[in-house]
C-alpha cells in the first residue's frame, strides 16, 4: 500500500492546524466547524456524475460569521 498520500494529507493538516493556530488563534476553537461548512460547499460542486463544477446548486462557504465570531475561550 502506498502511504504518500496519507502522509501528504497529515503533513496538510498539520500545517493548516499550525496556521490556524498561530495566525488565527479563535479559528483553531472553529476549525472543525469551518472544515464541514467548506465541505458542504465542496458537494455543492458535484454534478450528477459525481464531477466537479460549479453549476447552479454551487454554494460557497459560508465562513464569515465564523471567522469574525470571538473566542469563548474553551
Amino acid at each position: 500500500m502506498d502511504h504518500e498520500p496519507m502522509r501528504r494529507v497529515a503533513e496538510f493538516r498539520e500545517v493548516f492546524d499550525g496556521a490556524a493556530g498561530a495566525e488565527r488563534p479563535e479559528l483553531a476553537e472553529h476549525r472543525r466547524t469551518l472544515l464541514v461548512e467548506v465541505h458542504r460547499s465542496n458537494l455543492s460542486e458535484l454534478d450528477a456524475d459525481g464531477r466537479m463544477l460549479k453549476g447552479p446548486d454551487y454554494r460557497p462557504p459560508l465562513l464569515g460569521d465564523l471567522v469574525t465570531r470571538p473566542s469563548t475561550g474553551s
